[in-house]
């Protein structure tokens, strides 16, 4: 019998396998590196491309710096030149499925696991940035996707279009043709204008929405696909997938903005944004009208929480499943926020009422505890006191890692034993910004507790806040807001409020901030220095918040004396106002939405109040103290302050799946 082989095909040490794809570039084969004996994915390089002037300079010069990036999510090289005339690209074989199949195949993923794929992508992105390099081509394609026991593993995939960050370097037009693939490339790559990182995120900005909806932002023709990346906005998924919200719709939008000045800042910030806006909401809270059921049942349980003296601050851990409280007796505690199933259905049972918390650690920091709160990550803790010490501690196992002083209060400000230092992570808890009465904002890194730099101010600090990505942070102090390098702590801005700045917010992408002060708001455009909307209130600003998805800005007003506080809710663009309520006069009140933007809290000296955005309808009334009542990650649970006591109440629905048995 006659037995057909296929020949060998040999290019140098490498024996030529099936082939695994092909593109713009070249072709991707499996081989067998017969000198180290492995399986490899060998990419050969078309010639032409390499024909154009200094093509081969270039080739090399790029994929010097692509070799050396040390990204787990970038697929590594392990070799690359010239054989036989044929320029090659030696890099590890992996074994998977890249993302635009398992989409042909499967159809839109979950919004946990497309942001989860983006993350990695946008790792790998920012190894890339740092180094120098642009990728030019970040598609669904080049998303090779593996499974491991934990998940999804993303390879960033052919780099082979990549350039350096050059003006000289990033033209995209390549004998009158454009590099890379239309359906995902930023309006200024189709205009042939400079390439930079910006690009890959507006590319991964569109991988975003392909995954979430199963199709891309835009299609069609490639004369349509100029005009629609050129001039149209970019798609909202909530209309295809309502449980996605309009968070996520913020997001994209950011992502692909037409400016890239005005893009989120690095591929790593959009996956912050993105995880951020895919955090659940829950479904008894998410839609209008059901606070009015959950919060006025007859037999609504809490649970309750107790110091042995005043508590003066509550956080919820990242994962919504503890709850750290800081108090007057010189403690802060953290406790279980999922009761028992049987406890909670006996207690529902007689009609209601409050269960005991389970307190799980105690921390002893040795002096009035004023403020607490947890790293975005959940690895850390922080404290202030009134020792003027801020410190970090381990919340698995109660350790103190660190202790981070402000110097000793000058004589020309006034404190009181009320008084502690401020503090706020960066969105990857890596960097803690605190401030206190000594005129300074101090830097410090998290994991060794050692002072990066401060910002000194030629007056008391009245605010301040972190940007997302650790790029800047701003101090109001004397009707000015300084922006200023937390690394170098040099001065990059100062955005000149008018009076002096009491608060200070910043937007979840970064790019806008907003102070308040005395009679007046306003939005400032933090990339381009300028004022953005300026509001007037009838009387002092007391507090402002932001909604998650930034669409939305509430600001409460009052002078001493007044009766009652107003606090308008207004379109944070354009400053139309879309509803007003008042609530009891409060000179220390505090305002929060809920991480839906659905509903604001409003705390005051007797009572807590929570109001449905959209109606201005009042759907829960609780004990209050000056503390602000903070809502669970997800929404469902509420914890406020009682004023009198030593006490604090978490409200939940009975039936809500917080409530978790015990293994």
């Amino acid at each position: 019998m006659r037995v057909l082989t296929t020949p060998t095909v040999m290019l140098g040490h490498y024996r030529l396998g099936k082939l695994l794809g092909r593109g713009g570039m070249g072709e991707v084969y499996r081989a067998y590196d017969e000198r180290r004996e492995r399986d490899i994915a060998l990419k050969l390089v078309k010639r032409d491309v390499l024909a154009a002037p200094d093509g081969q300079a270039r080739f090399r010069r790029e994929f010097r710096l692509a070799a050396r990036l040390s990204s787990p999510h970038v697929i590594p090289i392990h070799d690359y030149g010239e054989i036989d005339g044929r320029a090659f690209i030696d890099m590890r074989l992996v074994d998977g499925k890249d993302l635009e199949t398992l989409l042909r195949d499967r159809g839109r993923l979950s919004p946990k696991r497309a942001v989860e794929i983006v993350r990695q992508l946008a790792s790998a992105l920012d190894a890339a940035h740092d180094a120098g390099l642009v990728h030019r081509d970040v598609k669904p394609s080049n998303a090779l996707i593996t499974s491991t026991r934990s998940g999804d593993f993303v390879y960033l995939a052919d780099f082979g279009i990549a350039r350096s960050i050059d003006v000289n370097a990033t033209r995209i037009t390549r004998t009158g043709g454009l590099v890379g693939t239309p359906t995902y490339m930023a309006p200024e790559v189709l205009d042939g204008h400079a390439v930079g990182p910006a690009s890959d995120v507006y590319a991964l900005g569109c991988v975003l929405f392909e995954a979430l909806t199963g199709r891309p932002p835009f299609d069609g023709p490639v004369h349509q696909l100029l005009y629609q990346h050129a001039e149209a906005d970019p798609p909202k998924v909530s209309a295809e997938r309502a449980e996605v919200g309009r968070r996520m719709d913020r997001v994209i939008a950011t992502a692909m903005c037409k400016d890239p000045e005005r893009r989120y800042r690095s591929a790593g910030e959009l996956a912050d944004a993105a995880v951020a806006a895919c955090v659940p909401s829950s479904p008894s809270v998410a839609r209008h009208g059901a606070a009015q059921r959950i919060f006025t049942m007859p037999n609504l349980l809490h649970l309750s929480l107790s110091h042995d003296k005043r508590i003066r601050a509550v956080a919820w851990s990242p994962e919504g499943d503890r709850i750290a409280t800081a108090g007057d007796d010189g403690t802060a505690r953290i406790w279980n926020a999922v009761i028992d199933a049987r406890q909670a259905e006996l207690t529902q049972s007689d009609g209601g009422g409050s269960v005991l918390g389970e307190e799980l650690m105690r921390l002893v920091p040795g002096t009035k505890v004023r403020g607490i709160g947890y790293s975005p990550n959940g690895r850390r803790l922080a404290t202030s006191g009134a020792d003027r010490a801020v410190r970090l501690w381990d919340p698995d196992t109660g350790h103190e890692l660190a202790c981070v002083k402000h110097r000793p209060v000058s004589r020309f400000d006034v404190l009181n034993d009320f008084s502690a230092p401020r503090f706020a992570f960066d969105r990857r808890g890596d960097r803690l910004a605190s401030a206190d009465g000594d005129r300074t904002v101090r830097i410090w890194e998290v994991a060794s507790g050692l002072e990066i730099s401060r910002v000194t101010q030629d007056g008391p600090i009245t605010s301040f806040t972190f940007a997302p990505d650790g790029s800047w942070v701003a101090s109001g102090c004397r009707g000015v807001l300084l922006l200023s390098d937390p690394t170098s702590g040099e001065e990059l801005a100062r955005l000149v409020h008018g009076s002096d700045v009491e608060h200070a917010l910043v937007s979840s992408d970064g790019a806008r901030i907003v102070s308040g002060g005395a009679v007046q708001v306003k939005v400032w455009d933090v990339g381009r220095h300028r004022e953005l909307l300026r509001l007037r209130c009838e009387r002092s600003v007391r507090s402002i918040a932001l909604s998650p998805d930034d669409s939305r800005l509430a600001i409460s007003s009052g002078e001493v004396g007044d009766r009652v506080s107003t606090v308008r809710v207004l379109d944070a663009l354009t400053g139309d106002e879309v509803t007003r309520v008042s609530h009891p006069f409060d000179q220390e009140g505090k305002l929060a939405f809920s991480p839906d933007g659905e509903y604001l809290t409003s705390s005051g000296k007797e009572h807590h109040r929570v109001w449905e955005v959209s109606s201005g309808r009042q759907v829960l009334r609780m004990c209050g103290g000056n503390i602000t009542p903070a809502f669970s990650p997800d929404g469902s649970m509420i914890v406020a302050v009682s004023p009198s006591t030593a006490s604090a109440k978490v409200w939940f629905r009975p039936d809500h799946g917080a409530l978790a048995p015990r293994p």
